[in-house]
């Protein structure tokens, strides 16, 4: 999900437009997305997964502006 929302990003920083998307596969990626939530679990406790999450996460690129 990360990557699509940086890819669209891009496209929208350079000026263009996504793809066009057919309503057939909105409601594809929709129907997978429903049927992915909820089943990933953890080992350890939320406050601990949070701060695993927190702790790996970079500061990213410099940026000028």
């Amino acid at each position: 999900m990360t990557q699509e929302i940086i890819h669209l990003l891009d496209i929208a920083l350079q000026g263009g437009q996504p793809p066009a998307r057919d309503a057939a596969d909105t409601e594809a990626q929709v129907a997978a997305w429903r049927k992915l939530a909820g089943k990933w679990t953890s080992d350890v406790d939320p406050a601990t997964e949070t701060k695993r999450i927190v702790e790996r996460r970079t500061k990213g690129r410099e940026v000028d502006l």
